[in-house]
């Protein structure tokens, strides 16, 4: 049986596994197509996306990102084309975040008495040359202080945590347009795992408040909804309908990032339909993208003079 996985994180962001030991397991387990979709980077992809061909894996650029607002969800953006544009747009969102960084270290260490020098972190786990929350979940895991990414963002940093300390992010929209005009297609990542608060108590998103929310944000040019993964059976149904509904494409995945989470490679209710449709509307992502840029490229080089 063909399996596929749309959802896995690796060292790049707050994974265990390198991007190279990720495609030599999905070839060893068996699956065909996959995306590695680690947080706020896609700039190494072109790096291992040679390997995955050799490997016999189809590998989906992909990416997650943070969506900040009244609600807190993640969106998934698969088929991006211009690497360089969404990158630098996220580092420099993640060099606005520094402060917030610094602030997440001070309270690490009146806390819990946890000292880590912002330099130090940066030199042993930094892609980028920046500080940033991941960078601080490797270091804590690397001390022993937490087995693994879940469990350092559930004892220390993470909401409600004793060091939590929230980032600024950007809107829904915003995230949806940047992944449009960097040629991919956004999904909304495991819909149902949002929360939501009304006074101090937090809620989990149910059937009403998904429906409500993929509603407005089909308006806003959102392509797809994570249905499969961490996901009931009760929710894989109304969030098909939700699919039906606003006209979304349905995909899914493990969200793997470590061996410690139980998380196995590979989302055995996507189907080979579901890939096609997914892949279907990258590719006309993808001529929009095509057609823009010929028509900015004719633009720029008219004489403007009048």
């Amino acid at each position: 049986m063909t399996r596929y996985d749309l959802h896995i994180h690796t060292v790049l962001s707050d994974g265990q596994l390198s991007s190279y030991s990720i495609i030599e397991k999905a070839k060893r387990e068996g699956l065909e197509t996959i995306s590695i979709t680690d947080h706020e980077t896609i700039i190494h992809f072109k790096e291992f996306k040679g390997f995955a061909d050799n490997c016999g894996i189809e590998l989906i650029p992909g990416i997650e990102i943070n969506v900040g607002g009244y609600y807190n969800y993640h969106f998934l953006g698969y088929g991006i084309q211009d690497f360089d544009k969404l990158e630098k747009y996220l580092l420099e969102l993640k060099k606005a975040n520094e402060i917030v960084c610094l602030k997440t270290l001070d309270l690490l260490k009146e806390k819990f008495n946890i000292s880590f020098s912002a330099e130090d972190l940066i030199k042993k786990h930094s892609k980028t040359g920046v500080l940033d929350k991941k960078v601080i979940v490797k270091e804590l895991i690397a001390r022993g202080y937490a087995r693994g990414t879940k469990e350092a963002y559930d004892l220390y940093i993470g909401r409600d945590a004793p060091a939590y300390c929230p980032i600024k992010k950007i809107s829904d929209e915003q995230v949806i347009k940047l992944i449009h005009d960097c040629g991919g297609i956004c999904v909304w990542a495991h819909p149902t795992l949002a929360k939501y608060k009304i006074g101090e108590v937090e809620h989990d998103f149910d059937r009403a408040k998904c429906q409500e929310i993929a509603k407005r944000l089909s308006k806003l040019g959102l392509d797809g909804i994570e249905v499969y993964g961490s996901t009931t059976r009760e929710q894989q149904d109304f969030l098909k309908e939700i699919a039906a509904e606003n006209n979304l494409v349905i995909t899914g995945g493990s969200d793997f990032h470590e061996m410690q989470s139980g998380h196995a490679l590979g989302c055995q209710e996507l189907t080979a339909f579901d890939i096609c449709q997914t892949k279907g509307k990258m590719e006309e992502r993808k001529e929009i993208y095509n057609k823009e840029n010929k028509v900015n490229e004719r633009f720029s080089g008219q004489d403007k003079t009048f």
